[in-house]
């Protein structure tokens, strides 16, 4: 019996990161030799995962809550991190050790600040859903450009980089990723994100529902701010298409404001949280996706294994990768909201295409079924293992 210890900030968000470890684990715990368990540090024990979980996946809370110190001035941050990382680090060796684990993978989160220098025989997996520069997006999303974070940004890019290199392997998404991973590690495979659903799903009808979706967080990093300012010159020419957006995040006054002063409240609707993604694909025409960064967006996997046509920013890393030379889909430049509503525009008036699109997306799916991709990961986990065995020896 293989044991396999995944670390998570928390399993109550529905976000993508979260849907793709609950497809998997679910998935490995169907097979004889697994057992799976998932450590939280910022959900509390009396909280249920958004996704459904199987009843064999043992889920550990620590409930240390970093989260509560993301807002403290800088220094006084520092301190209490330094506090929590501490605890961390302590309860987690304790855990491995007591419980024999084999594997532990991260999913980028407060383990990276010590995850490599772990004092414990187990084999350590970095999962980067990312590129490199993660960090300094996030910090220039959340905190400005100004020379301070601009400066922070590019150091903690650095630490980023260091925290990983000596793990026994690195999980990159996307070819792109693995390129910019690649210029600093020797340890950086890919396997893609598997997608969601089991069965591909051809769209019911040819009927034209004249609605466009968006899905995600509502936060900077998913650019919703640039969809909706996009959306005014879409709304010139075609009144009567409407877009809906999808999820919850601190954004959402903001981009309700945003719609409200564009006038365009008729037209553009923040739905929150779905937990039919499936239906709400099945009644749109093509999705659209505005993000800064990415790493493999599953809702775009989703999206192709519905037939649905994607309209997305070219940003790093994800988008191009899953649209190639225009199969199914178009990318608009990284940011350019002319240039995605133009592209929005052309994907509403070109019916024929949009069909076209729709069969080579369903088509395309097929290369991320749950089957291909956790077959990778098998072998993977055998290889470390047998690796780890020979270095012991």
């Amino acid at each position: 019996m293989i044991s396999i210890l995944y670390l998570i900030p928390s399993l109550t968000n529905s976000g993508g990161m979260e849907r793709v470890l609950t497809d998997k684990v679910n998935y490995l715990i169907k097979l004889d030799n697994y057992s799976i368990t998932i450590l939280t540090t910022d959900m509390k024990a009396t909280e249920s995962p958004f996704y459904e979980l199987d009843a064999n996946v043992k889920i550990i809370n620590l409930e240390i809550f970093f989260e509560s110190i993301f807002n403290l001035p800088l220094l006084k941050k520092r301190k209490e991190s330094k506090i929590l990382l501490e605890m961390y680090e302590r309860k987690l060796s304790k855990y491995i050790l007591d419980n024999q684990v084999d594997i532990c993978i991260s999913m980028g989160a407060k383990e990276l600040e010590f995850f490599s220098k772990l004092d414990v025989p187990v084999v350590k997996i970095f999962e980067s859903h990312f590129n490199p520069t993660v960090r300094s997006s996030f910090i220039a999303d959340h905190k400005g450009s100004s020379l301070f974070w601009r400066i922070l940004g590019k150091y903690r890019d650095w630490q980023y980089l260091q925290q990983t290199k000596n793990l026994d392997q690195v999980v990159v998404l996307t070819k792109n990723a693995q390129i910019e991973w690649k210029k600093t590690h020797n340890n950086v495979c890919i396997i893609n994100n598997p997608s969601p659903f089991a069965k591909i799903n051809y769209k019911i009808d040819d009927k034209e529902y004249k609605r466009a979706i968006a899905i995600g967080r509502l936060e900077d990093q998913k650019g919703f701010d640039l969809l909706i300012e996009s959306w005014k010159k879409v709304y010139d020419i075609h009144p009567n298409w409407k877009l809906d957006i999808f999820g919850e995040g601190s954004k959402k006054d903001v981009l309700q404001n945003m719609i409200s002063e564009n006038c365009l409240d008729q037209v553009i609707t923040l739905k929150g949280i779905t937990r039919n993604v499936q239906q709400e694909l099945l009644t749109s025409d093509f999705y659209v996706m505005s993000s800064r960064y990415e790493g493999l967006p599953m809702v775009l996997l989703e999206s192709i294994a519905n037939g649905l046509p994607i309209v997305s920013f070219d940003c790093p890393t994800g988008p191009a990768e899953i649209v190639e030379n225009n199969d199914c889909g178009v990318l608009a430049l990284n940011g350019n909201i002319n240039d995605l509503s133009e592209k929005i525009i052309y994907m509403i008036e070109s019916v024929d295409i949009r069909k076209e699109m729709s069969a080579v997306a369903i088509e395309k799916s097929k290369k991320y079924s749950i089957e291909l991709i956790m077959g990778q990961w098998v072998d993977l986990f055998a290889e470390l293992i047998a690796n780890q065995d020979d270095s012991l020896r």
